[in-house]
């Protein structure tokens, strides 16, 4: 068979950009190879027969390995009457964390929104095992455990998101948010009334998730059309390698979106999201997603009022 080794620079860690086997078949997008063809074949060695082989490695202790994710909880500046009206996944030393924009409550779900900011996150150093500990501060992919819950988290009515984190369930990363209630009225939030929220199911529940697959995909950027969201519910994914004949398995799937998510104009918060969204034959991304606060609640009890004092 004919390799083409890659160019090895630093933006990338393929090791191949494609593999020709002498009976025609590629593995990977065969073009001009821009570094050399290097031709290997099987050989015998006494009464031994040394053939080429295809491993995936998880290289769990390589420097270049990025695969942790933060499992410290985020909190808005409850004290400064702030909530969330914004998220968005962000990469810090390795490490993927939950970024949170707030701004400051008014009276009626009204928002200052010149008092929106994104929060700064809380840097985590895998390596200082004095300050952080794995399991706690943040989570350390394996093959044993790379699953991520695909869920949509509501708080119940009259809360407020105020909080958002990934927790371990299991061997699953798991969404959980915090809600705090407030006063419609005067806007201020009741700083000792939390609640947190999430879905607790795992595949051996009695209403057990379902694994979406994503084995055998092509990398998610090569897609040439939109991602559309995935619609399956109660879900997960394992991250996993990309299509051995479109790819050489070099790529981990599926990709993160690192957009921010917000509303335009900002709108408090009543549920957050994780989900998957992509084409067919593709890896996709998992992105974050928002569900704004229904007012209506508050205008039927005005109604209702006014019609009382008639």
């Amino acid at each position: 068979m004919t390799l083409c080794p890659s160019t090895g620079n630093a933006s990338t860690t393929r090791r191949y950009d494609w593999i020709e086997y002498e009976n025609g078949i590629t593995l990977g997008k065969k073009s001009h190879c821009k570094s050399f063809q290097d031709k290997v074949d099987s050989w015998w060695r006494f009464w031994y027969h040394c053939s080429y082989c295809m491993c995936l490695c998880d290289a769990r202790y390589s420097s270049t390995s990025h695969r942790y994710w933060s499992l410290r909880p985020v909190q808005s500046d409850i004290g400064q009457n702030k909530i969330i009206v914004g998220i968005r996944f962000i990469k810090l030393n390795k490490v993927v964390h939950i970024q949170i924009r707030q701004a400051t409550l008014l009276p009626k779900l009204l928002l200052n929104t010149t008092t929106a900011e994104w929060v700064p996150v809380s840097k985590i150093d895998v390596g200082d095992n004095k300050r952080t500990v794995e399991g706690l501060d943040y989570h350390k992919m394996t093959y044993e455990k790379r699953a991520l819950d695909l869920d949509d988290v509501i708080l119940p009515a009259k809360y407020l998101v105020t909080g958002v984190q990934f927790r371990m369930l299991g061997s699953h990363l798991n969404l959980e948010i915090q809600g705090t209630a407030f006063n419609y009225e005067t806007g201020q939030l009741e700083k000792g009334l939390h609640h947190k929220q999430s879905n607790d199911n795992t595949d051996v529940s009695e209403n057990p998730r379902t694994q979406l697959n994503l084995d055998n995909l092509d990398v998610s950027t090569s897609s040439p059309s939109p991602s559309t969201p995935n619609p399956l519910r109660n879900s997960f994914i394992l991250f996993t390698h990309s299509s051995l004949e479109d790819d050489v398995a070099q790529t981990t799937l599926p990709f993160i979106d690192i957009q921010p998510v917000s509303t335009t104009p900002l709108s408090p918060l009543s549920g957050v999201g994780v989900y998957h969204k992509g084409t067919p034959g593709y890896g996709g991304f998992v992105a974050p997603r928002l569900f704004t606060f229904d007012p209506t609640q508050y205008v039927v009890e005005s109604e209702v009022r006014l019609e009382e004092q008639k």
